[in-house]
Formats: structure tokens, sequence, C-alpha cells
């Protein structure tokens, strides 16, 4: 059994994110994908983070764009900082049998030497980056043979991923801009209903 494993803030959620996942879900094949929003980022500033629960239900509604999608919240319900080596250690247990695949965009793959414990990551998932289109590909291909040496079984793949960002659309929803085209019908939906960003934090 394949299982991908995507993390991040996703605050919110957008399109940029949906079409990495379910590339890669398509491409390696999966059996099932996993997104799992993160309760404290490691790697971000939690100022502009809003709660867990609104993360949460927004991933829930765009998983249904993603190939064998579903959402996780083993890391919402660990209150702590979310580290991936936690995680997959967790994912691990749960499907003892399976080959886990640990998917990131570019900014995630090409820092994933910093990150805590980055033996448990290439010990327990392959790893799979994603190139942005603005991203030059002696960067990434320099990144992936120095992870290879480090341990890592690497995947990297050419994916054309929209020039959107979660603080786009953070900054287009505080100052009442359009950023429909950003996210699912869903989301989008969603985050005006609740007034999510629109305000800065609502961590309520």
């Amino acid at each position: 059994m394949k299982i991908g494993i995507f993390g991040g803030a996703f605050n919110p959620v957008h399109i940029g994110h949906i079409q990495l996942a379910d590339a890669f879900s398509k491409s390696i094949p999966l059996d099932r994908l996993f997104l799992v929003p993160s309760k404290k980022s490691p790697h971000k500033s939690s100022a502009a983070l809003i709660a867990a629960k609104y993360r949460l239900e927004m991933c829930r509604l765009a998983a249904r764009y993603i190939r064998n999608c579903a959402v996780s919240d083993i890391e919402i319900r660990r209150d702590a900082v979310s580290y991936t080596c936690d995680t997959l250690l967790q994912f691990k247990d749960l499907y003892p049998n399976a080959q886990l695949y640990l998917l990131c965009g570019s900014d995630m793959f090409l820092t994933l030497q910093e990150w805590r414990r980055p033996d448990i990551l290439f010990e327990n998932a392959v790893i799979c980056g994603a190139k942005r289109a603005d991203e030059p590909d002696s960067r990434m291909e320099k990144q992936k043979k120095t992870l290879e040496e480090a341990g890592a079984t690497v995947i990297l793949t050419d994916i054309s991923i929209p020039p959107v960002s979660s603080t786009m659309i953070r900054e287009a929803a505080l100052h009442q801009t359009n950023f429909e085209k950003m996210v699912t019908p869903e989301v989008y939906r969603y985050i005006k209903q609740h007034k999510l960003y629109e305000s800065g934090i609502e961590n309520v």
C-alpha cells in the first residue's frame, strides 16, 4: 500500500496545494493521500494562523478534488509543535506495511535537511518534491543529490502549480479583494461565511 502525506499550515488550503497533491496521487500512484494540517508549525509564524478547526474543515472541503484523498487531524490532536518526523512515526505505527511518501512543494523540499530529525524522514518515507514553474531546475536537482547522499529516496516531479499562496489569499480577504479563483468554490464560501482573515487573526 502506498500512502502519501502532505502536511502544512493550510492557512488556507488553495488550488496550488490541490494540484500538487492530485498530481502526485495520480503519478505515483497513491492508494491513499492524507492532508495533514498542523497544530503549531515550526517553520512559520503563528501570527496569522487561524484556529485549527477552520483549517481542518477547509482541508475536508478541498479533499474531494484530490484523488484518493482523506484528511488527518493527527497533528491537531497532538497539542504540541507539529514536527513531521513525529507524524511519520505515527503513520508508520498506523500503517506498518505501507510505503510512505512525503509530499513537498519546492520551499519545503529545499530545506528538508534543516528540519527536526531529517534522518527519520529519510528512513521512513520517500521524499517527493514538486518544482514550481519559477524554480530553477539546477537548484532542485542539486537538492535531490544532497538528500540522496544523506540517505533519502527522492522523486522529483515537474508539476505545473499556479502562482498562488496562502499569504496572497489572506491579504485579499483582509482587504476585501477577489480571491475566488485561488481556492475551491466550497473553501471560498466557507471563508466568506465565517469571515476568516477579514480582521486579521481569528483564533477562537
